[in-house]
């Protein structure tokens, strides 16, 4: 046996001495912001700027950097993109496999084409020829391993 309880009357708003309903999208009167101000007074200030506007600026200031003997200035994004270069140049294959990522997304698109002085044109392709050698080393390590896994499944079934 169930009893079903009767549907509860609309609540009136207190203190007022119009009956409106109170409900969904419909407060008390008296707690209602008044006409022509909002919730948020003060609200987000006039050229304040967000994180990716802070980091943007902070990476487009100069930085003096020595290379080869000589001084020159970049901004701090171009060094911190040539150092992530030279550490996949010195072997961290972390930011090589990084790296090697993010040229295939840069290929992929077509309309972004990056422009390299033959000297750094040189020094990527170097780089790609090592990494391949590397994966191709690689490669041929697994085979000989899977062969010898596969003589010993052998020898074991005589």
């Amino acid at each position: 046996m169930t009893t079903e309880k009767p549907p509860s009357k609309p609540k009136k708003a207190k203190g007022n001495s119009e009956e409106s309903e109170v409900g969904y999208k419909n407060p008390p009167k008296d707690t209602r912001f008044e006409k022509g101000k909002s919730g948020n007074v003060k609200g987000r200030p006039k050229g304040s700027r967000n994180l990716i506007i802070l980091f943007g600026e902070e990476l487009d200031k100069q930085v003096v950097l020595q290379e080869n003997g000589r001084q020159f200035k970049l901004s701090k994004r171009e060094a911190l993109v040539k150092r992530f270069v030279n550490q996949a140049l010195n072997g961290d294959a972390k930011v090589m496999g990084t790296l090697i990522g993010m040229d295939k997304d840069n290929k992929d698109q077509d309309d972004k084409i990056l422009e390299l002085s033959p000297d750094d044109q040189e020094q990527y392709q170097r780089f790609l020829d090592r990494m391949t050698k590397g994966k191709i080393r690689q490669m041929e390590r697994e085979k000989q391993k899977i062969e010898r896994e596969k003589q010993k499944i052998e020898v074991a079934k005589k």
